[in-house]
């Protein structure tokens, strides 16, 4: 939620645009212990996707809810909704405007807003070894309004399994959607026994093509894995011991105890 309600970042109040001048936004939780999930899919009023997709995983017996549908369902869990207003930012709206430009339509005059880079996830285990997964985004600047990628589904874009790893990725959602990228990895832990982070860099290089994207996870051991093949991917971990590390290159972290 904190990342969702950061204008940094492609997700929530910083969400990308489609080439409408729309907002739509994707989003899914796992639970490793049970392999329950929930996730959501073009939401439009939702300032918080990644609590609607908790609550269609603790409230719904489905795994994905999607449109105007989920953003009343939100409201019904009492999560209210915002205007497009809020999810507006002027380099987003810039970005939509040139976009436009290139393919020859006019320009917007009466947008939804809004700006950011990156689509936002976390992973976590806990004391008892438990992993969990979670994954939101805006989508691919310029899609067609209705697209969805693959943030919203499990096994594509997050994953989290007892015993094997939890995983939420980032990047060309066709492409984690066609592989079934998340699970992937997964399965390479679970079935073939490797370490979690051959099991990323298999999927980031030899599955997914180079600038696909970037992956973070974590195994049963707890050890934080962060991969990309895209120019850069800002990531970071923090630990019970009070460590939290923040990375923009995997050659410049930063570190605070």
């Amino acid at each position: 939620r904190t990342l969702e309600d950061d204008p940094l970042f492609n997700a929530g109040r910083g969400a990308v645009m489609t080439i409408d001048g729309t907002i739509e936004l994707d989003a899914s939780i796992m639970d490793g212990k049970t392999m329950r999930g929930g996730g959501v899919a073009s939401l439009r009023r939702s300032s918080n996707p990644i609590s609607v997709a908790r609550a269609v995983m603790d409230e719904t017996p489905h795994l994905i809810l999607g449109g105007l549908d989920a953003d009343r369902f939100a409201v019904e869990q009492g999560f209210g909704a915002v205007e497009p207003e809020y999810f507006f930012t002027q380099r987003r709206f810039e970005a939509i405007q040139k976009r436009r430009a290139s393919l020859g339509l006019p320009p917007l005059e009466n947008p939804a807003r809004r700006p950011s880079e990156g689509t936002v996830g976390a992973v976590a285990i806990d004391s008892q070894g438990n992993l969990a997964a979670a994954t939101s985004t805006g989508g691919r600047s310029g899609k067609m309004a209705g697209r969805i990628g693959d943030s919203p589904i499990l096994g594509a874009g997050t994953y989290a399994e007892n015993g094997a790893v939890a995983v939420s990725g980032t990047g060309i959602g066709e492409e984690f959607i066609r592989h079934s990228a998340a699970a992937r990895v997964g399965w390479l832990v679970k079935d073939l026994g490797v370490t979690v982070d051959d099991a990323v860099r298999r999927v980031l290089h030899d599955t997914l093509k180079p600038g696909d994207g970037g992956m973070i996870a974590v195994g049963r051991d707890g050890e934080p894995v962060m991969r990309y093949t895209t120019g850069a991917m800002v990531s970071g971990y923090a630990k019970a011991s009070g460590t939290v590390m923040t990375m923009i290159w995997e050659d410049s972290p930063r570190v605070t105890d």
